[in-house]
């Protein structure tokens, strides 16, 4: 099975009953709607072939106004409320019981008092029905309520594939109802006195029969299952040209069995004719107007249909002009032009052999490689689930490692175009801008996937996202693939580089974005690709300032809700709520870049200079990782008296800490070192807490709530859960008896030693202290894996050696062993391996 045939299956799981061997399921999360699996819409909200998300940003590395979510919030309390969905979040209050049904207040009331529509007119998710998240199984409780909400609006209690059905008896089937011949084919009798024949002119006309679901053994052994259902000729066809002027080629089950006949074109709510091929489809109304398929066969990717060339999936009839494409791409026919392709012998359900053939999105890496002018190229995974890759269906001396897999997508409906302001934030209740393709609203303006500036409009420059991927089977919870990308970034006006505003001129901005490094020519590569570098840009007017709230939970509008950084920060509580965020800036040269104080959320706040994970060069391991230098608030009661020259603080409760300034891995990382409090404060729950009272070298526990060393720093020690206070450091003599300063600890570490960000720690140099990299034990020791691999590694300290005889006199193992990452591989030099505690 080809990727592609994998995709539809997914999507036709979640709607055909039959077909996947359930006779009652339904869409646990798709949006097509309904109990019983006929005709089809295949998902319409959703989009199972792309594994990325929506618009929101991804790991850090990318604009980070988008944090934040779904505006979720006291929204999503249930209080007072017995039944539906809530607006804004995913939360369901239950469903009815009893007859009666949800309203709008979310009470469950008899039907009567209900406006419920009739069989045949369009019914489908709202505002108050809402489909719990994709992947929910269709047995749970929040699938069952989002169906009980769905067929609740139907005077028949049923609502299947965005209309009101109701399920049937069969009044006659003796002929078959396309050649006329005797014997049943699973389909009513033309004529004869049907259930389904009052039916109103909805989404799929008012002409209906009542249709066979299950095979004829299943019939015999469970009775049947049979559903009105709309048609026309019930023609066989392969494709719309097969079918009259009237009608479309659209997917049916009759008798278990999937097929594609002739039947009524589609219309949406308001009468106006359905999407065709490729334009994009919509049944939620809460993501936009509704927009159904004219043949009903909607993917989360946009119409779909049935083809047999190229030809039968064109989006653009007469684009092909002087061998050009409207985006000026080489043609020799209109099929070049088109965004999509006929994709053959697909499967659309897992365990039904019929093979179809389908419109299917082409492949691309940038725009200009899908040919219409009204598509975009969007970004898609490969769907590989090993980070060593996987065998290639088509040739098995290959393998497919994961990566992009990127497809022609239409443009929304009167979306923003490329260079132009567009949502921020999807999904939420502010559209006050137009929506641009996935993942390509960056910083509120319209991009496009790149590769070099030039694929980008004249205000963006051409910046790298990574997107981090858990592999593992069930999640882990560790990212194993990183995989960099091209997307254009909003520099309008640029004009020279920066770390922070104080770089630019007067009324000028700092951006920072992720790019490749740019080696001068005949120098060495280095073992990184990317880098942080910045752009002095000209502020956007509607954008935030640092201090200022920002994130979808404010009541800004468009790109009021962003920052001019780009950072937004604290969008989500602790139970991960959306709140108001605030904005950061940059202090790429340290706290000298960061104003005094700061006033967020109505409070004024002092100042430090933090940098912040931001992105990981596309490898796992640390030394190349990127970060971002932000200027975060602190309490007023701290002094901030820098101590970084005697690594000690005279003020009452305070300590002198270390803030590590940092960016790409080519450039020099520093630590900055401020007096800062360390008294705990009083809260609710405890007044009256207790206050630091332990020294360096005394015990402290890891696990405690409350700060309890006077000098802050708790570091593990050999013993598993238990720690031992520590300091900053100049000199071994600030330690005390047992410990050493060690100036070799890194709190950002680099291949290249000159660039990493050193903070001199006092350290008990022993076996069996925890540990990820040799750095962090100190003394020479090194770290190694005394466990097994992958989750069930036990990295600790030991001594090096090189036989031994090496290890009688240390505090290690006897044996002279190799010392061994955390998946079990050899490192190239051996250690006394302890047995911890």
């Amino acid at each position: 099975m080809n990727r592609t045939s994998k995709i539809l299956a997914i999507l036709a799981c979640t709607v055909f009953a039959v077909g996947c061997g359930t006779s009652g399921s339904g869409g646990g999360g798709g949006g097509g709607g309904g109990n019983v699996g006929q005709d089809t819409n295949t998902g319409g909200g959703s989009d199972a072939a792309d594994t990325t998300g929506g618009d929101n940003d991804t790991g850090g590395s990318t604009d980070s106004d988008t944090a934040g979510g779904t505006d979720a919030g006291d929204k999503c309390s249930c209080d007072g409320k017995e039944c539906g969905f809530i607006p804004g979040c995913l939360k369901s209050c239950g469903f009815c019981t009893d007859g009666k049904a949800c309203n709008t207040a979310n009470k469950c009331e008899a039907k009567t008092t209900i406006q419920l529509k009739k069989f045949g007119e369009w019914c489908g998710p709202n505002k108050d029905c809402q489909p719990p998240p994709a992947g929910t199984p269709s047995n749970s409780t929040a699938a069952a309520a989002y169906r009980d909400c769905l067929n609740a609006q139907c005077e028949t209690n049923l609502c299947n594939n965005n209309h009101c059905s109701k399920l049937c008896a069969i009044a006659a089937d003796k002929k078959n109802n396309v050649s006329g011949a005797d014997g049943a084919d699973g389909i009513e009798d033309e004529g004869a006195n049907s259930e389904c024949a009052d039916a109103v002119d909805g989404p799929h006309g008012d002409k209906f029969a009542c249709v066979e679901l299950r095979t004829e053994a299943e019939v015999a052994q469970a009775g049947s299952l049979a559903l009105c259902t709309p048609y026309t000729t019930w023609k066989d066809c392969k494709v719309d040209a097969d079918c009259g002027a009237t009608e479309t080629c659209r997917l049916y089950t009759i008798y278990g069995e999937l097929t594609s006949r002739c039947g009524p074109k589609g219309k949406n709510p308001d009468g106006k004719p359905g999407a065709k091929v490729t334009q994009t489809c919509n049944n939620n109304v809460v993501e936009g107007p509704v927009a159904i398929c004219e043949n009903n066969f909607c993917t989360g990717l946009g119409c779909t249909s049935f083809c047999n060339e190229d030809t039968d999936c064109i989006s653009a009839p007469g684009a092909c002009k002087d061998s050009k494409c409207p985006n000026g791409k080489a043609c020799t026919g209109d099929a070049d032009c088109s965004a999509w392709k006929c994709d053959k012998g697909v499967s659309l359900a897992s365990d039904d052999p019929t093979k179809f053939n389908i419109c299917w999105p082409k492949n691309c890496e940038l725009d200009k490689d899908c040919g219409d002018d009204n598509a975009y190229c969007r970004i898609s995974y490969n769907g590989v689930q090993s980070p060593e890759g996987e065998p290639d269906p088509d040739d098995a001396t290959k393998t497919i490692l994961p990566g992009w897999s990127n497809i022609c997508m239409s443009n929304p409906p009167n979306g923003a175009k490329k260079g132009e302001k567009c949502d921020p934030i999807g999904g939420d209740e502010d559209t006050s801008l137009p929506a641009c393709g996935i993942f390509l609203c960056d910083g509120g303006y319209c991009g496009a996937l790149c590769k070099g500036d030039a694929d980008c409009p004249t205000n963006m420059t051409c910046g790298i996202n990574e997107i981090p991927f858990d592999l593992d089977d069930p999640d882990d919870g560790i990212n194993d693939v990183f995989l960099p990308i091209g997307r254009c970034t909003p520099t309008p006006g640029k004009d020279g580089t920066c770390s922070s505003k104080g770089d630019c001129k007067e009324g000028k901005y700092c951006k920072l974005y992720e790019s490749e490094i740019n080696l001068p020519a005949g120098a060495t590569p280095t073992d990184y690709k990317y880098t942080l570098n910045g752009a002095c840009i000209t502020p956007d007017a509607d954008k935030k300032n640092i201090g200022d709230q920002c994130g979808s939970a404010t009541t800004e509008t468009g790109l009021g809700k962003l920052c001019q950084s780009g950072v937004c920060l604290n969008t989500t509580n602790s139970a991960g709520q959306a709140q108001p965020g605030y904005c950061s800036d940059f202090c790429g040269a340290g706290k000298s870049d960061c104003p005094a104080t700061i006033t967020a959320y109505g409070q004024q706040y002092k100042t430090i200079c933090r940098s912040l994970l931001w992105a990981w060069n596309g490898t796992k391991d640390p030394t190349d990782d990127i970060y971002v230098p932000l200027c975060l608030p602190t309490v007023t009661t701290n002094s901030l008296t820098d101590c970084g020259t005697s690594k000690a603080c005279t003020g009452a409760n305070e300590a002198c800490l270390g803030f590590p300034v940092a960016s790409g891995p080519d450039k020099v990382a520093k630590v900055e070192y401020s007096c800062m409090s360390v008294a705990n404060a009083p809260t609710q729950a405890d007044p009256n807490p207790p206050q630091p009272n332990k020294n360096v070298g005394e015990e402290c526990d890891l696990e405690s709530d409350y700060t309890q060393c006077k000098t802050a720093y708790c570091l593990e020690s050999d013993v598993t859960g238990k720690g031992y206070c520590s300091r900053v450091c100049n000199e071994d003599t600030d330690c005390g008896t047992g410990m050493v300063c060690d100036k070799g600890h890194m709190m950002i570490q680099r291949k290249d030693p000159s660039k990493a960000a050193y903070m001199p720690i006092c350290k008990k140099i022993k076996s069996c202290i925890p540990c990820l990299y040799d750095y962090q034990c100190g003394g020479g020791n090194k770290c190694t894996n005394i466990g097994s691999s992958g989750t069930l590694a036990n990295m600790r300290c030991a001594p090096p050696c090189t036989s031994d005889s090496d290890c009688a006199s240390t505090d290690g193992g006897s044996k002279c062993v190799a010392a061994k990452d955390q998946d079990g591989k050899e490192l190239g030099h051996k250690v006394c391996a302890p047995t911890c505690k």
